[in-house]
């Protein structure tokens, strides 16, 4: 019995050169890239920021940056601090579910008010 074996075509293809040699380019396909139109939100107190296809990102006053994405499945809260418009390490990085939490707190207009 007679086994035939496909193999997936190469990625390299001999090209002759004016000297008569092979050589081996790549070829070169690049995939078409999908060009998503973000979706802004005016700013303000209420919120803002825009949609770029996978994440929502907000650049708040004062330097700072609020992103909502996905990571391993789940999706979480990312607050920054700003320099120079990029995010650096200074920040938190929260499950939704426990910033949920944080927006319900009836106690931050207390706290800050005995602070003062």
């Amino acid at each position: 019995a007679h086994t035939h074996t496909h193999t997936a075509p190469s990625e390299e293809e001999d090209d002759v050169s004016s000297g008569g040699e092979r050589e081996k380019r790549k070829k070169t396909k690049e995939p078409a890239k999908k060009k998503v139109k973000a979706e802004k939100k005016s700013e303000g107190e209420e919120g803002g920021g825009e949609w770029n296809g996978k994440e929502w990102i907000w650049h708040m006053e004062d330097n700072v940056q609020l992103q909502v994405s996905k990571w391993k499945g789940k999706v979480y809260v990312d607050v920054r601090h700003l320099w120079e418009g990029k995010p650096t390490k200074k920040g938190i990085h929260i499950p939704v579910e426990v910033f949920k939490k944080l927006q319900h707190w009836g106690k931050l207009d207390e706290a800050v008010q005995k602070l003062q």
